[in-house]
This record gives structure tokens, sequence and C-alpha cells, in this order.
């Protein structure tokens, strides 16, 4: 969505600004998956980075693809990510299905 612009992210939060909402959103990262992939929940959206680029997925399909992801790969900080997006996860999807 070229609405979004990233500015500036760190290590445990990332800022977007949104043209259409004048202010700023910090979200605390979700964790960080083997890969070093990082993930957050903002704007209705599950954004990952990777070391190269970002992506955001804003469907409960999109999210249930990545969850089977972490899962298949049984790695510690794969499992980790998987249950933190778990715990809010009826949440993320009722913010998701507003952007549809």
């Amino acid at each position: 969505d070229e609405r979004v612009k990233i500015l500036c992210q760190l290590p445990k939060h990332i800022h977007v600004y949104d043209d259409h909402a004048p202010e700023v959103y910090n979200s605390p990262c979700l964790g960080t998956d083997s890969n070093g992939n990082k993930y957050w929940f903002l704007l209705r959206r599950l954004i990952v980075k990777t070391p190269d680029q970002s992506f955001y997925y804003s469907s409960k399909d999109k999210l249930d693809n990545i969850l089977s992801k972490l899962q298949s790969t049984g790695g510690d900080e794969d499992l980790k990510v998987n249950d933190v997006i778990k715990q809010r996860y009826f949440d993320y999807v009722e913010r998701m299905n507003e952007t549809l």
C-alpha cells in the first residue's frame, strides 16, 4: 500500500506514517524468527521485515499460511513468534477483515 511509508525501524519497534491518519503508529516487534525476519502487527496488517525487504499480509488466509510455515519449521524462535501471534489471532483476523 503506497499510502503507508515506513519512516524508521528500530530493533524492537516500527514507526509508520499513514497519509490518511496524521499520526505515527508505534508497535512493538512480535518477535524474530530463525531466519532473522521480524514481525509486527500494524494498521490491520502483519508486517514481515526480512533482511532485504518488507512484506505485509492483510488476510486471514495469508496469516494462516505464515503461522503454518512458522509451525512447520519447529525452530525455537519460529515457535515463539507463532505463539505470540496465536495469542492475538482472533483480534488480528477481526482487524484484517476490516480491510476487505
